[in-house]
Parts: structure tokens; C-alpha cells; sequence
């Protein structure tokens, strides 16, 4: 089994499917698809699912002390 690390990245660079589980307040949400690109300054990825348009998903920012 892969680590989340490996997935994503192997879903990157390989156009391998891995499934993301979106936290939210009022009902979470999981998204399969391929990680196409990511945005570091807006701390972004964009994944698109099968025949979906792509979407662009937020990740989680870490506080660095």
C-alpha cells in the first residue's frame, strides 16, 4: 500500500486514479480522479475526474511555529 505521498505523486506523474477525501462543514465529500496540476502559491491541485470538468482543490495549510 502506498503512502498519501506516493499516491498523489504517482497519480501526477503516472495519470494514476487515487481518491481524495474533501472535509466539510456540512457534508464531506470524495473525489476520484487524476492529479493534473498543482499550484503552489494558492496552495492548489486540480484533479479531473473521468469526463468531469476539472476542479481545483484547496489543501490543507500547515502552522509552522
Amino acid at each position: 500500500m502506498l503512502d498519501h505521498s506516493a499516491a498523489i505523486s504517482e497519480s501526477y506523474t503516472d495519470g494514476v486514479s487515487v481518491t481524495f477525501r474533501l472535509y466539510d462543514p456540512y457534508e464531506d465529500r470524495e473525489i476520484t480522479g487524476v492529479m493534473t496540476a498543482v499550484d503552489i502559491g494558492l496552495k492548489t491541485i486540480k484533479v479531473r475526474e473521468s469526463d468531469e470538468e476539472p476542479m481545483w482543490i484547496p489543501f490543507p495549510r500547515h502552522n509552522s511555529r
